[in-house]
């Protein structure tokens, strides 16, 4: 069985080590499911986690759905994200998404409502996945600034509140006065923590709890490009470099290089997804490249291309 195949919600999850490798044995073999064919997905693995990689954001939510009705995730999930835009706009399609929760949301009805529903422009699923009851809270790491003020708190499913915070990149984060370091203020960055399940340490180091319910690990390749005279490229690698690979110095977070803590969140998630999305990386080819240069950097070349 892989990630994505069966509609058959199971009572007790696998551990992911588990639901791995019984997720890709047959990778290569299988009748892929329907929803890969939506989005140009193809599945593949970091270490023992099933990695989808496919086109446009938004299309996140039916292969969410998927892995949560499979075991391989909790419903709801936390989200944690890397992405230069924080995809948080509320919908337009207040309509269609009551329609879907009064008939119960079914991997169809997710299906419609990226196809016909939400935002081309893949700015409001994060909300709508909340609103669906598919996400719990969020955290996203790397996304500029915007008309929106965070932490954004979102009326979820049942009328439950969650939460979306936005923090910088590993390297910020983990610096002085970091949202990942600095115990002083813990009662500002107590929510955050509580979406990694990060615990720092006021004598120094952090841990993260890895028995804590798992996590969506998401990666949008648009959160590592720059722009010069209208141009966009991949980052260079020394800039990859210093946000993942160079040591931090600061004391709380024990010298953690970005490589580190992304391990960490590896530990902590269910699976991974990953959004090419090369209208915003300058097109096919150097959205390929940040690719390769995601799974060297920030996944040690483990990331299976």
């Amino acid at each position: 069985m892989h990630p994505l195949g069966s509609d058959q919600n199971r009572r007790h999850a696998d551990s992911p080590r588990e639901v791995s490798r019984k997720a890709m044995a047959d990778t290569d073999t299988m009748e892929l499911d329907s929803v890969t064919t939506l989005d140009s997905v193809t599945q593949t693995v970091v270490g023992d986690r099933p990695v989808l990689i496919h086109r446009d954001h938004r299309w996140v939510l039916p292969m969410l759905w998927r892995l949560q009705a499979n075991g391989v995730l909790p419903r709801p999930c936390n989200l944690v994200m890397f992405d230069r835009h924080h995809d948080s706009l509320d919908p337009y399609c207040t309509t269609e998404i009551s329609s879907a929760l009064n008939r119960g949301v079914t991997f169809e009805s997710i299906v419609a409502l990226c196809k016909d529903a939400l935002s081309k422009n893949d700015n409001d699923w994060l909300v709508a996945g909340m609103q669906l009851g598919l996400l719990a809270d969020a955290l996203i790491l790397g996304a500029e600034g915007d008309n929106i003020e965070f932490p954004k708190i979102v009326r979820g499913a049942n009328g439950t509140d969650r939460r979306i915070d936005v923090i910088p990149l590993p390297r910020a984060a983990l610096g002085y006065q970091g949202a990942l370091t600095d115990v002083i203020r813990h009662y500002q960055y107590k929510a955050i923590w509580d979406t990694l399940a990060w615990h720092p340490q006021e004598s120094g180091g952090y841990w993260f709890d890895c028995c804590a319910p798992r996590v969506l690990l998401d990666i949008d390749l648009d959160c590592f490009v720059c722009t010069c005279q209208g141009v966009t490229f991949p980052w260079p690698d020394e800039v990859f470099e210093r946000e993942f690979i160079s040591d931090n110095s600061y004391g709380v977070a024990g010298g953690t290089p970005g490589v580190k803590f992304v391990g960490g969140l590896l530990q902590r998630a269910g699976a991974v997804t990953i959004a090419m999305e090369p209208d915003y990386c300058g097109g096919e080819t150097k959205a390929k490249i940040l690719l390769e240069k995601v799974s060297t950097f920030m996944f040690g070349g483990g990331l299976r291309l």
